[in-house]
C-alpha cells in the first residue's frame, strides 16, 4: 500500500523492520533442538500475535513431538515486536 501511494521511502523503512523482527525471531529460536527454525520462529511470533501484551502468561505453543517452545522466546520476540511497533496490545486470542 505504501508503494501504491508514492511513499517509497516509509515501504522501505517499514521492510526494515519486518525483516529485523524475523531475523531476530531466527535468532531467538535457533537452539531449540525441535522441529525446524522456520515453524518455530512463526509459532513464537504468531503467539504474541495472538496473545498481544499477555503473551508471556500464556504457556507457549507446543512443538512436534510435545515440548513447548522456551517462554525466553516468547519473551524476546515480543520484545522485538514490540520495539518494531508490530505487538499489539490485546491479540486475537486474548479474553
Amino acid at each position: 500500500g505504501l508503494l501504491e501511494a508514492g511513499k517509497g521511502a516509509e515501504a522501505q523503512a517499514l521492510s526494515r523492520r519486518l525483516t529485523e523482527v524475523v531475523n531476530a525471531a531466527f535468532e531467538a529460536v535457533a537452539e531449540v533442538p525441535h522441529a525446524n527454525a522456520f515453524a518455530n520462529a512463526n509459532k513464537a511470533i504468531d503467539h504474541v500475535m495472538a496473545y498481544g501484551a499477555g503473551a508471556v502468561d500464556v504457556a507457549p505453543p507446543l512443538l512436534h513431538g510435545g515440548v513447548r517452545l522456551p517462554q525466553a522466546v516468547i519473551r524476546t520476540v515480543a520484545d522485538f515486536l514490540a520495539e518494531a511497533g508490530f505487538a499489539p496490545d490485546r491479540g486475537y486470542l486474548a479474553p
